[in-house]
């Protein structure tokens, strides 16, 4: 029912199968087309692949300071044994109470870098799953869903005109960016040349 006064159609009703109808039709044209969902997923792929190398890269310098303590501890250790001075001892031992808890703050970040929690299917599966076919979870008898769809779709709430259907609908960011893809994809291989080449972040063959 439209609630907007001095509109023609005001406290009139319209079949709600009607509104539902058009609003799947808004929404399957929306859908992106498959190639442009491939393309996100290999977007998605290759931005994994790089922060799994950075993280293998970041246990890599944090194993080899880990190491670098533990020698420089051995060699405190070997020099207090020769040492008969005192204040030279306690120096010795203050800097291996500090190269101890370097090694503490070490392991632990250690312990959290690396491997991911969940695997790239886990985190990414889903959304993608959404973004290639948001017409799915619309159809879900869940109202949660429903709502969910609303907000990941559109940045506003939608306009009807009974005879011209929904207007312009203001899409949410995440589907912006997904109409910009196809645009930016063709832009960047026109500039390129004939040499084989890969954009930086690795999306054109």
């Amino acid at each position: 029912m439209c609630f907007r006064k001095g509109c023609g159609t005001y406290r009139k009703s319209i079949r709600r199968d009607r509104i539902e109808g058009a609003f799947e039709d808004l929404l399957a044209s929306l859908t992106p087309a498959r190639t442009l969902c491939q393309l996100v997923r290999r977007m998605f792929e290759d931005a994994w692949a790089h922060r799994q190398t950075q993280a293998q890269a970041a246990a890599q310098t944090l194993t080899k300071r880990l190491r670098e303590a533990e020698d420089q501890i051995a060699g405190l250790l070997d020099r207090i044994v020769t040492a008969s001075n005192e204040r030279v001892i306690t120096a010795y031992e203050d800097r291996i109470d500090a190269l101890e808890r370097e090694k503490l703050i070490l392991a632990e970040k250690l312990a959290k870098t690396g491997q991911p929690e969940r695997p790239f299917a886990e985190m990414f599966e889903r959304a993608l799953g959404f973004l290639a076919n948001p017409c799915n979870l619309w159809k879900s008898d869940r109202f949660t869903d429903k709502q969910t769809v609303l907000r990941l779709v559109f940045d506003d709430r939608l306009t009807y005109c009974r005879n011209g259907g929904f207007r312009t609908p203001k899409t949410s960011i995440i589907f912006k960016a997904l109409e910009e893809i196809p645009t930016m994809k063709s832009v960047m291989a026109g500039g390129m040349g004939f040499e084989p080449t890969r954009p930086f972040w690795g999306l054109l063959p």
